[in-house]
């Protein structure tokens, strides 16, 4: 290494090593762009009697750009329903416009590609999921889970609540990227994208 000041030649035996313990025990970094989008706040149907509100100022709930290595990553959506009428409401709350290519299937944990059409590949739908919890009030802090399931590839309906008459129920949507204890490259730079609808449920 003549010719090599020291201070540099220390530096390049550290990034060495550090590649070298990289390819040794595999490490996992799954860049994301990912954003679900939900119709706008304070939207309402008064025919219904059914106020939604969407407690977030630009009404997205994003992960982007994360370097995944230690912890499962996630992001939140606070809302509430409100049922200004003298009968109870029964609602259904979906998933419109999905846009998911996370991948559902892989040949094999090193793998660096999808291969969603293989019929005997490894099943990974479950690292990327939704959780929708109920809470007791807006502060959102005391949660219940209701539902946790597979983000979906299609439009979907995640769960039908009921709303009394007159009152609001507060809810929390979790989207979560999940670490898993192999390498998850092939979910490197995948987007999801969908609206959250709150409807009445038709009788």
């Amino acid at each position: 290494m003549k010719g090599i000041p020291k201070k540099n030649f220390t530096l390049l035996t550290i990034c060495l090593s550090l590649a070298f313990l990289f390819t040794l025990f595999g490490t996992s970094f799954a860049y994301l762009s990912t954003k679900l989008i939900k119709n706008k706040s304070n939207s309402s149907n008064e025919s219904y009697g059914i106020n939604v509100e969407y407690k977030s100022e630009d009404n997205t709930i994003n992960l982007e750009n994360k370097d995944f290595q230690d912890n499962d990553i996630s992001a939140n959506l606070n809302f509430s329903v409100q049922s200004t009428s003298k009968n109870e409401k029964n609602i259904n709350i979906m998933l419109k416009n999905v846009n998911n290519n996370f991948c559902q299937k892989v040949n094999n944990y090193e793998a660096e590609d999808c291969n969603n059409n293989n019929n005997s590949g490894l099943d990974v739908s479950n690292e990327v999921k939704y959780t929708l919890y109920s809470c007791i009030d807006n502060n959102y802090e005391e949660c219940e889970n209701l539902i946790s399931n597979n983000y979906p590839t299609a439009n979907n309906i995640i769960k039908t609540e009921t709303i009394p008459a007159n009152k609001t129920k507060y809810y929390k949507l979790t989207v979560s990227f999940i670490k898993a204890d192999h390498l998850q490259n092939y979910n490197q730079n995948k987007k999801l994208s969908g609206e959250l609808i709150i409807k009445e449920k038709k009788k």
